[in-house]
């Protein structure tokens, strides 16, 4: 039986490989194949030197934070009905929403 060895290297915009064939003492006999791929690295060529999803980042950050700030609320709103200091009745809260000065 034939041993082999596959070597990869992982690089930030590549991937590199090879194929060894050894003996039985696992020493080199021979370079069967090797190869490269290389990728665009996500960046607008020519324009900036930022990465295509700082974009989509940003705006899921912002998302995030509104999310969470909605959550709050809809937390101290319920803290504060469980312990009475704002009506169960939703219309009756409007009402006070409006007397907010």
């Amino acid at each position: 039986m034939k041993n082999y060895r596959l070597g990869i290297d992982l690089g930030a915009t590549s991937l590199g490989w090879s194929i060894l064939e050894l003996n039985e003492k696992k020493e080199l006999i021979n370079l069967l194949d090797m190869g490269v791929r290389i990728f665009p690295d996500g960046r607008e060529a020519g324009g900036k030197k930022e990465p295509l999803n700082v974009t989509r980042r940003e705006h899921r950050g912002t998302r995030k934070n509104r999310d969470r700030y909605l959550h709050r609320r809809v937390t101290l709103m319920n803290c504060l009905i469980e312990n009475g200091m704002m009506p169960d009745i939703e219309r009756e809260r409007k009402k006070l929403e409006k007397n907010d000065p």
